[in-house]
Parts: structure tokens; sequence; C-alpha cells
């Protein structure tokens, strides 16, 4: 087999322009031969890409013949070598951009912190249990079961039950 032409140009089917070729057939059969022949590298790029969307949706196992089989025929359909449609991917074009302008967002307003806004909310440490008020304690050290027989006045009041 002679050596790859580095400045071989082919017209692309795909393309529709002369492109630089692709440097060895891509399968060693007709189809390959064809494709060395008939498409650009800028073409089998674009194949390339397509193809990785075809193996995602439908987890196709190139190591398989069945496998192999599906994405010949998606490529012979993609070249217009074959009637048909090519098969659904999960993957759709991107949005084009609207035609009316985006409105631009507010800047953020930075917010004060909730003892800025209202001191009644700030926040004490009680780093010992002794320092807590006998009734809380209490509930903190009782089991459930005790603690459901506690008055819900007293707990509240702080105050002993009447």
């Amino acid at each position: 087999m002679p050596a790859a032409d580095p400045n071989r140009n082919v017209m692309c089917i795909k393309l529709k322009k002369e492109l630089p070729a692709l440097a060895k057939p891509p399968f060693p059969n007709e189809l390959g031969k064809y494709v060395h022949e008939h498409v650009s590298k800028d073409g089998w790029d674009q194949w390339l890409k397509e193809s990785v969307r075809y193996i995602n949706t439908y987890r196709v196992d190139l190591s398989s013949r069945e496998g192999t089989e599906f994405m010949l025929k998606q490529l012979r359909i993609w070249l217009g070598l074959e009637d048909g449609d090519l098969a659904q991917t999960a993957w759709t074009p991107p949005r084009r951009p609207s035609a009316r302008p985006r409105r631009p967002r507010r800047p953020a307003i930075p917010r004060a912190k909730s003892t800025e806004r209202n001191p009644a909310f700030q926040r004490t440490k009680v780093t010992r249990a002794a320092e807590l008020p006998v009734r809380i304690r209490m509930l903190r050290t009782t089991p459930w079961v005790v603690r459901r027989s506690i008055c819900e006045f007293c707990f509240l009041s702080f105050s002993p039950c009447p």
C-alpha cells in the first residue's frame, strides 16, 4: 500500500467542500475505502461526535456483531448511502437565542444578620448544665415517659404546679 499523501484533498460528500482527506481508511472493508475516498477529516470528526450519542443512548457494544452492524448502518444513513431515518438520540440541539434581549439581573441586596435586625434573637451560649434553670435541667435528664407527666404549664412558666 502506498504511503498516505498528507496534502491530499477530497470533495466531502457530507460538507460539500474540498477539504483535507483522512490519512487512512477507518475500516478494513468497502465502506472504509469509500469513506477514505469521499469524506474529509472534518466530516469524519463530525461523525465521531455523532456516533458517541448513539453509543450512549442505545448502550451499543461495539465488540458485538449487532452493535457493529447498528453503527455501520447509522453511518451509511448519515452519509446518505442508504435510505432511512437516523435513530433517535437523547441529545437535543441547543436552543437558539431569542430575539428579545434579556433583562439584566438586579444586584444582590446585602441582608442583615438576624441579630442585627432584632436584638431579641441574640443567642447566648450556655457552657454548663448548672447554669440552666432547674426545670430545664430536670427535663434534659429525665426519660421520655416521666417527661410526659410534667405539666405543660409548669414547664412554660417555670413555676411550681398549682
